[in-house]
């Protein structure tokens, strides 16, 4: 059996009934220098994670998200990306990313009540500044209570089509 171990989750400032997620050292051995970077492992520790993050996003925001593991083939170009910029790949978050769907008036309310939840390594707001293939949307990254690193993505129903769209079209070319 799997062992798990209880974290706290804030909600509204205020710490919770118990989270259960996933870390890594319950599954593999932490000398595996390829947790990170092999797909089967990275993947089984996101799908074990998806339900409780998807049920905190739900807790903080109100709105149940759409949660999803990277698929393979992403994640591998991501990997490689990340190499030839000399950046380390332990520290993508999207590999577990919650996407909320939203409307453009609710977009900075709904960022403030992820900030105010979970602990937030980092904000890209691409509705401030759109990327220049046009996506929008606003990117956080969080670390969850099991240390490991996960992203929320907020999209209005346009920017989301707009998103989904590039992401189809650069995860067509196969330039790795």
């Amino acid at each position: 059996a799997t062992k798990v171990s209880p974290s706290l989750t804030k909600t509204a400032g205020l710490a919770s009934k118990s989270t259960r997620y996933i870390s890594p050292s319950h599954l593999y051995n932490l000398d595996d220098v390829s947790i990170r970077t092999d797909y089967n492992k990275v993947s089984k520790i996101s799908q074990m994670n998806q339900k409780p993050f998807q049920e905190d996003i739900l807790k903080a925001t109100g709105i149940l998200p759409e949660v999803r593991v990277k698929k393979e083939a992403s994640f591998l170009g991501k990997i490689n990306r990340y190499k030839i910029k000399g950046e380390d790949p332990s520290q993508i978050a999207d590999n577990l990313a919650g996407r909320l769907t939203i409307q453009e008036n609710d977009v900075y309310n709904q960022l403030n009540n992820i900030q105010n939840n979970f602990k937030v390594e980092e904000v890209q707001d691409f509705f401030k500044n759109p990327t220049e293939w046009g996506y929008k949307g606003i990117n956080v990254k969080v670390r969850l209570p099991n240390n490991e690193l996960a992203e929320i993505q907020i999209h209005t129903p346009e920017s989301k089509k707009i998103g989904t769209a590039i992401d189809t079209d650069i995860s067509s070319i196969n330039i790795f």
